[in-house]
């Protein structure tokens, strides 16, 4: 009997100690982002004619973030990724041409409470690659810039159990280092965004799964 009481003994220790281990790993998690509009977008690329029998113009394009969770101290690191490649086949302009827009940026994320959800601050760093038509110009540029901002948003997401669908607004600013602004015909928004000195973002159509 005294044996079986100290087994039970030990056998409780040992799950004690092992209970604030598995609780702290449970605050770790991933995330996935998309907006589904540019899953559409990329499915249903637009090569069709006008009515007058010319090529319309036509452009896809991706948005997605990936992003770690501490759900014990309300901080995400995020990376959004951004891409969108346009044509234009010349009816509004001179000379047909191809625009394409790569953005990358790191996030630094904080919650105003200790879970990752309600309303966060933070910064980022952001690279981006433009390539297109030169404003007034036949010629193309391609232009590699670095800048950095700060943000604010808000997350609907429930950050106990396996995993749970998350959305929330953020509104971001920043600015590039460098004289590479303002050169790239201004066709389309994310072009025309990224191609200044300063720049503002707003996330309001990505959806999330966490695991």
């Amino acid at each position: 009997m005294k044996k079986i009481v100290t087994a039970l003994l030990l056998f409780s220790l040992i799950l004690s100690a092992k209970t604030p281990m598995i609780e702290k790993s449970d605050s770790k998690s991933w995330g996935i982002e998309v907006n589904p509009f540019g899953l559409l977008s990329l499915l249903a690329y637009d090569d069709d004619e006008d009515e007058y029998g010319d090529a319309e113009d036509e452009g896809r394009g991706f948005s997605a973030t990936i992003s770690y969770f501490d759900n014990e101290n309300g901080v995400e690191i995020a990376i959004p990724i951004f891409y969108m490649e346009e044509n234009y086949w010349g009816w509004h302009d001179a000379h047909p041409h191809q625009t394409y827009h790569t953005n990358i940026s790191l996030n630094y994320r904080k919650f105003l409470g200790n879970r990752t959800k309600g309303f966060y601050y933070g910064g980022f760093g952001v690279y981006s690659h433009l390539n297109g038509k030169v404003k007034n110009d036949t010629r193309y540029a391609k232009v590699d810039k670095f800048g950095m901002g700060a943000e604010i948003g808000f997350r609907i997401m429930n950050p106990d159990g396996d995993w749970s669908v998350y959305w929330g607004p953020a509104f971001r600013m920043g600015g590039y280092f460098g004289s590479d602004n303002d050169l790239f015909v201004e066709d389309t928004l994310g072009m025309t965004l990224y191609d200044k000195q300063f720049f503002w973002d707003i996330d309001f159509l990505k959806i999330g799964v966490r695991f």
